[in-house]
This record gives structure tokens, C-alpha cells and sequence, in this order.
């Protein structure tokens, strides 16, 4: 801790310092412990004010100080107007114990780039009145901010050469569609026979004959069926095998035969009857 005093009678003002670092950077802001104790001060306040200078130019100063609101400010525009600095009031006990926050101003035309600074803490009274320029000041060692290094540029694109400008792009070959499956087709019905119908019998051709005394009707039966099986012995039952189906073939001949087998008996018993007839007659 370094301790400093103003060439104001001990009793009078008192600055005690600590906290500063010997090495900065120009843009870097740094925050210093301060106990100031003035002689009949209690109840009164002050304005602080953190000041560098350069060792060529002791009397010319600058640099920010963060006031008590919270603001920066370097002493500009000119005049100065001190309420601006960080004020601070005196206790009981005639002193005040705090933090002042500073920082160069690299923008002032004093500055001179990286080197030794001193850097001096003062105050104004209430009165704007400025304490002892003489007071408390300790150096320290200012290094230039390292500038950031240049990005590299980018490599400008080659330009495409005319050959290639007029050359269409090979077609990309278009993809196969995907064969969907079809689904398979839905069993066909299996076809179900047709009933055959059931033969029906066929009426007989021939005419219900009836039976009479004389014997004509029956004679006429007897000779329609015989010129019946004449008909089928020559035309080999063309007719009734054409139009008859195979079902119906046998009871019709069945039929048939049982006829001329009736035809035929009854020719004979008439003919028989026709005998004795005539020889009654002749007796």
C-alpha cells in the first residue's frame, strides 16, 4: 500500500491510496481504494476527481472518472463543471473511505501513447474551489491495446471458362419407378352343373281305340299299327329316333311292341270269330 500526503499541513488533508496496478492497458479502466481525511469536514461533501498526466506535461491532466451516478466523465466541454465528479461526504469522524473507478482518455490530444503516467487524486470543496495540486500521485505503466489482427480475405472463386459456360450438364438419369404388385385376382366360382330335367312321358300316338261290336274300329287299330311297324322296318324309326331323345327310346318301343302284340291277337280272334260266324250261317 503506498501512502501519499499534499504539502497541506498534516492536520489539514490526508490521502491514502491503494489498490492501483503498476501495468495497464491504454483502454483498460481500473478501480482504486481512497481514504481522504480532511481537518473540519464532518457533514461536507466533495468532489473527487482521478487525473493522469505525463512527465513532460506534469500540469497538463486527463483521463476519465466514473461519477456517482455511474456516468464517466473527462472534464469536457470546457469549463469544467466539478459537480460532474464523483462526490463523496465527510462523516463524523472528518473522512471518507471508498472506491474511485478511472481510466485513460486516449482520445485527449495529452496522451501520449504507450509509456509512465502519474496518475493524482484531488477534489473540489463545495465552493468548486480545487485542492492542492501538489498532492498524492503515483505512476504507472501504460502498454498500447494489441490491435486485432486483419482477417484474411477470401480467396476470390475461379471464373468458369467459356467452354464450360456453353456446355449443357449431362441429364442425371431419371430413376426407375418402383414395380407395385398387383393383387392377386379373386378365385373365379366354379360352375355348377345344370339340372337335367326329368323325361316326361310322351303321349302315345295312336288313338285311344274303342272296342265295338262289329269289329271296324278294332281292324282300323289293327291295320294303323301294322302300317305303323311297316313304316318303322323301312324307315328304320327315322322319324321317332330324330325327334325322341335316347331316355325316351325304349319306352316307346316297349309301347309299340305291346300293340302290334294286341293288334295281332286281335285279328286273330276275330278272324277266328268271323269262322265260326260263317259256318253257323252255312248250318
Amino acid at each position: 500500500m503506498l501512502l501519499f500526503k499534499s504539502s497541506t499541513p498534516a492536520s489539514a488533508v490526508t490521502y491514502t491510496i491503494s489498490g492501483v496496478p503498476s501495468n495497464i492497458e491504454e483502454g483498460q479502466s481500473i478501480s482504486v481504494t481512497v481514504n481522504l481525511t480532511v481537518a473540519g469536514s464532518a457533514g461536507k461533501s466533495y468532489y473527487l476527481r482521478a487525473a493522469f498526466s505525463h512527465p513532460d506535461t506534469l500540469t497538463s491532466y486527463f483521463g476519465y472518472t466514473k461519477n456517482h451516478s455511474d456516468n464517466w466523465y473527462n472534464g469536457t466541454p470546457s469549463p469544467i463543471d466539478y459537480t460532474q465528479y464523483k462526490r463523496v461526504t465527510m462523516n463524523e469522524f472528518n473522512t471518507w473511505s471508498g472506491v474511485a473507478e478511472t481510466k485513460l482518455d486516449t482520445s485527449s490530444s495529452t496522451y501520449k501513447g504507450s509509456g509512465t503516467y502519474n496518475l493524482k487524486l484531488r477534489y473540489y470543496t463545495e465552493s468548486g474551489n480545487l485542492s492542492d495540486e501538489s498532492s498524492n500521485s503515483v505512476q504507472i505503466a501504460v502498454t498500447a491495446t494489441a490491435s486485432p489482427s486483419p482477417s484474411p480475405s477470401p480467396s476470390p472463386s475461379p471464373s468458369p471458362s467459356p467452354d464450360s459456360i456453353g456446355a449443357s450438364p449431362s441429364p442425371s438419369p431419371s430413376p426407375s419407378p418402383t414395380p407395385i404388385p398387383s393383387p392377386d385376382p379373386p378365385p373365379s366360382p366354379s360352375p355348377r352343373p345344370s339340372p337335367k330335367p326329368s323325361p316326361k312321358p310322351s303321349p302315345s300316338p295312336l288313338k285311344t281305340l274303342e272296342t265295338t261290336e262289329s269289329g271296324e274300329v278294332l281292324s282300323t287299330a289293327t291295320q294303323a299299327a301294322e302300317d305303323e311297324k311297316d313304316n318303322e322296318s323301312s324307315s328304320g324309326g327315322t322319324f321317332f329316333l330324330a325327334n325322341i331323345s335316347t331316355e325316351k327310346v325304349l319306352p316307346i318301343g316297349l309301347i309299340g311292341g305291346g300293340l302290334i302284340f294286341i293288334g295281332i291277337s286281335a285279328a286273330s280272334f276275330l278272324k277266328g270269330k268271323h269262322s265260326d260266324t260263317i259256318d253257323d250261317q252255312n248250318d
